[in-house]
């Protein structure tokens, strides 16, 4: 016997949710079904992938090999599906495609409207998370493509730059740096700068762009999402860096807040969309770029 497409699932979910609960949620099977179909694949192979214990789950040695070959597996079987799915018309069909929080909300209402109504057959699945997570699931075939923040280490993708994305000051309205005709990045040095908690891109980004350290800042406040930073700094903690396709669509509006740009027009970010250069979906996901690329800055205009 040979293990069966969903036991190398079961077990990949597993390895990634290091819960036996979840990881079945995930596969959308139950429980019980999950670990009966793991102990068959580890009778099949003879081999013990996880030690089982009350308070977490552990890979075995051998266990990380064969989930790594699980993964490419997984890997190549969706790159099957989508051979044998394509048709030689452009973008119909499906794109999973992932992007990051500080993206989405901002960049995907214009764009996916004007996509629906000129590729009507295209169907796009969207997926966001931080970049880390959906670079992972990018190498191991769960989606197809992720729109990210750059720079950022991206190994051997493919890589398409869409457009820049200025950051703003955001800060009350009767801040002093709110009437500053020449903003410059110096003058944020003395000021409380809050930002994004670890793990998000934007938040490297944003002191990137000033040329700042993390270390410089001993705010004790991070946030989770760009919404619950505006709503630190409406409520005078602090002042922020959002990038301006949020400023764009309305993330301030009754917030108390005004957005300023910097005279220095490098303090930016790149927004980017990446994906396997071994995807079937080659010519489809190159178009989808350059669409995105071509109605990007649409998105950043004001209703």
């Amino acid at each position: 016997m040979t293990p069966s497409i969903k036991q190398l699932k079961y077990i990949v979910a597993v390895a990634e949710q290091r819960h036996f609960g979840n990881a079945a949620t995930a596969c959308h099977v139950t429980q019980s079904t999950l670990s009966a179909g793991i102990q068959d694949l580890e009778e099949i192979l003879n081999v013990q992938v996880f030690e089982r214990t009350k308070k977490q789950v552990l890979i075995t040695e051998k266990g990380q090999e064969i989930v790594l070959h699980a993964k490419r597996v997984l890997q190549e079987i969706n790159g099957l599906v989508d051979a044998t799915s394509s048709t030689s018309k452009p973008l119909c069909g499906k794109i999973t495609l992932g992007v990051i929080p500080t993206v989405g909300p901002y960049l995907l209402p214009t764009v996916l409207a004007k996509l629906r109504k000129s590729f009507p057959e295209l169907k796009i699945f969207l997926r966001e998370s931080q970049t880390a997570a959906l670079l992972e699931d990018l190498t191991t075939g769960r989606i197809d493509a992720a729109l990210i923040a750059l720079p950022y280490p991206i190994n051997d993708l493919k890589k398409i730059e869409l457009f820049d994305d200025l950051f703003h000051l955001a800060c009350p309205a009767d801040h002093p740096l709110a009437n500053r005709k020449l903003l410059k990045v110096q003058h944020l040095a003395t000021q409380p700068l809050l930002l994004l908690e670890e793990g998000h891109c934007l938040r490297q980004h944003a002191l990137s762009a000033c040329k700042f350290k993390g270390a410089d800042y001993g705010v004790p406040y991070q946030c989770t999402s760009l919404s619950t930073l505006i709503q630190m700094v409406a409520n005078d903690i602090g002042i922020t860096l959002v990038p301006e396709m949020a400023v764009k669509s309305g993330l301030l509006t009754k917030t108390g807040l005004v957005s300023r740009s910097f005279n220095d027009k490098s303090v930016k970010r790149t927004i980017g969309m990446v994906w396997r250069s071994s995807s079937s979906k080659q010519s489809d996901l190159q178009l989808l770029a350059e669409y995105i690329k071509k109605f990007g800055a649409i998105a950043k205009k004001p209703a």
